[in-house]
């Protein structure tokens, strides 16, 4: 063991990797400790926490449209206590794995391990955010590793498959694919006609139709999601600004040119363009057709790495004008957006939380405007307030949920319902005019999301508390 560890130190390059993967967790850590988790955080945490492995699949998710993995895991961290402040942890553990097997495990050229780590959707959007997209990069890696024997290895491919369909709706469908292929080797070829096989398909068959059955929306759920316009560069080197006529041209071009640069990555060999095809095809037809964000666009990323590695493509040099150009336009964001992070609040419920514990909140009466105060309620051991039902069936929002949630879009507020309260607490990207409820002191409270090099969404908020209350703390 002891020259084995010796031999192991002596190559240079692994000294290389192992001071890249402690210089991916430090940074991770600096940035995540001065980030403030927001309500997308929030959201995963509180219906783990508060809801019982039954009910969050056979009823929470039916109205969050994600799949349980991600849930499962926080509600492991919760029962060994870990604080939602250092949620944080989670996501950290996760991507170093995906970025200690990339290095140890994969074939990619030094410079593109050695940088890969540090770019935007890996580093910030997937590790410093702290959500289940985190699990992706780790779990795509394993299945690169094992791919050559996948058949050989039928039941850990398996599994790895059953985690890679469990974890977003759309690696869902990047897991369907994969299955399809395997399904297809497996009857192409007599070799694996067995009993294993066989049931490892029948499995994971019926594992797909029940992550649908769980995840599949419920007939009350009136959500519709506004669909942002996307394009294929934006998972890899354009920005996310499509409202000018020049950044649209941009993105048109840097568009173009990638499937070009792809096309030249698989000249001759269209079998496995096929497949390439087959395998990204799903996941950019939902981000543009059905639902995405700008955080969504990495998984396409992450699928292209994982792609280049199964059909090892590393040191292709098409594949590595793609790497070149993604890294270099990925890194600065990357640097951007956590030096943003650092130096400003993402989210202002902490500091609320804070203000709130001031008070003798418990014995309260308190409610709650809008989808972003549910992050308070994360920095609590118990949910503390009420929030107006605006019954509008938001897919973040269930009415036999233990907290509430809601939103004001083409919705009127019945503010007297709200203004009986002993403290109100607002924050759904709006400001109340605070001398229309001259019974109370209203306190400011202010956070930005930022997204690549410019501010994505203001989460301005509001805390009101009865001025005889405030008196009463006073004294």
């Amino acid at each position: 063991m002891k020259n084995k560890l010796k031999n192991f130190l002596k190559n240079k390059e692994n000294i290389l990797y192992i001071f890249i993967i402690i210089l991916f967790v430090t940074f991770s850590i600096i940035i995540s400790l001065k980030h403030e988790n927001w309500a997308d955080e929030a959201h995963a945490w509180l219906m783990a926490r508060d809801t019982s492995i039954k009910d969050l699949i056979f009823i929470y998710l039916h109205s969050d449209g994600h799949p349980c993995l991600w849930h499962l895991i926080l509600k492991f961290f919760q029962l060994i206590g870990l604080p939602y402040k250092y949620m944080f942890v989670i996501s950290t553990l996760f991507s170093s794995i995906g970025v200690t097997l990339l290095l140890f495990k994969s074939k990619f050229p030094k410079w593109i391990k050695v940088l890969l780590p540090f770019t935007y959707f890996i580093f910030y959007q997937y590790t410093v955010i702290t959500r289940g997209y985190c699990l992706i990069f780790p779990l795509l890696a394993m299945i690169a590793i094992i791919w050559d024997k996948r058949h050989e290895k039928i039941t850990t491919f398996s599994i790895l498959l059953l985690l890679l369909l469990s974890t977003e709706a759309y690696t869902f469908l990047l897991a369907g694919v994969i299955y399809v292929i395997y399904l297809y080797e497996t009857f192409k070829s007599k070799e694996y006609h067995n009993k294993k096989h066989l049931i490892s398909l029948i499995l994971l068959f019926l594992a797909f139709c029940f992550t649908i059955y769980y995840v599949c929306p419920q007939a009350g759920n009136k959500f519709n999601p506004y669909d942002f316009r996307y394009f294929i560069s934006s998972s890899f080197f354009t920005s996310f600004d499509y409202d000018s006529k020049l950044n649209r041209i941009i993105c048109n071009i840097a568009t173009a040119i990638l499937i070009v640069l792809i096309y030249l990555c698989y000249k001759k060999d269209y079998n496995k363009l096929i497949e390439f095809i087959l395998l990204i095809f799903p996941v950019i037809m939902f981000l543009t057709f059905k639902y995405n964000r700008p955080w969504h666009h990495g998984i396409v990323f992450l699928a292209f790495i994982f792609i280049m590695w199964i059909h090892k493509k590393e040191d292709n040099k098409f594949a590595k004008i793609i790497f070149f150009l993604s890294i270099a336009f990925q890194l600065p964001c990357s640097v951007i957006s956590s030096i943003y992070d650092y130096n400003n609040v993402y989210d202002a419920s902490y500091e609320m939380s804070k203000f709130i514990k001031k008070y003798d909140y418990e014995n309260l009466n308190i409610k709650a405007v809008g989808f972003y105060t549910s992050n308070i309620n994360a920095f609590l051991d118990s949910n503390i307030f009420e929030n107006y039902d605006d019954n509008l069936g938001f897919y973040y929002w269930h009415e036999n949920s233990k907290y509430y949630q809601t939103t004001l879009i083409d919705k009127e507020l019945d503010y007297d319902y709200i203004f009986d309260a002993d403290m109100v607490v607002v924050s759904d990207r709006m400001i109340i005019d605070e001398s229309q409820y001259p019974d109370y002191n209203c306190y400011y409270f202010f956070g930005n999301s930022f997204v690549e090099y410019e501010v994505y969404e203001r989460f301005p908020a509001q805390i009101f508390v009865k001025k005889s209350i405030d008196e009463q703390l006073q004294s």
